[in-house]
Parts: C-alpha cells; structure tokens; sequence
C-alpha cells in the first residue's frame, strides 16, 4: 500500500468516512497527518486517478461538516455548564457586572 500513493490515500479516505461515520473522532489526526505526507507523492499521476480520489474526497465533506457542527455544539454546552457553575451574573443599576457565588448547599423553606 506504502508503494502506490493512490491507493493509499483511496484507503485513507475510507477510513476517514468510517470514523466520521462512527465517530471515532480521535483518529482523526491521525488520518490527516497520513494523509499530508501522501499527498505530495501523487505529483505526475493522471488526471483519471485524480478526479477519482478528489470524488471520494468530496463525498466526505458533508460529513466533516457535520463533526465540526458538532463538535462546535458540544463546546457550547460545555461553556453553558461551566458558566452555570460559576454562579449567576447580574448588572447592577449602573451596568456593572456582579457575579453571585454559587450556593454550596440548598435550602428549604417549610
């Protein structure tokens, strides 16, 4: 597989569909470094092979958007729980901001 760059890159592409697909996003990188060092080694190949890769790579678009979204999603929640947790924030009458400690233990009232 290492001897022909484009059979390479067409399995690398499989396996970037294949975790986009399961989510496996922490290989990734992984893929993308393989990818990079392939690239460069299809200089001179025809254009035939090349609109095929540059197929198989479109095809992968939608869902690399996708992860992105929601990796993006996640990212926000994450800041929206965080901030919950640093208490309630509110702007006196001048528009200054003042932050409430969170309360450590809940109270009732009977």
């Amino acid at each position: 597989m290492k001897d022909d760059p484009a059979t390479e890159i067409e399995s690398l592409l499989g396996d970037l569909r294949d975790c986009l697909l399961s989510g496996r996003i922490e290989r990734l990188e992984a893929i993308e470094v393989a990818l990079s060092a392939a690239l460069p080694r299809l200089a001179g190949r025809d254009p035939e092979t090349l609109q095929q890769l540059l197929a198989l790579a479109e095809a992968n678009r939608p869902l690399l958007q996708a992860a992105t979204r929601g990796v993006r999603a996640a990212r926000r929640r994450l800041a929206e729980i965080a901030a919950a947790l640093d208490g309630l924030v509110t702007y006196d009458h001048a528009g200054q901001r003042q932050s409430a400690a969170p309360a450590t233990r809940l109270h009732r009232r009977f």
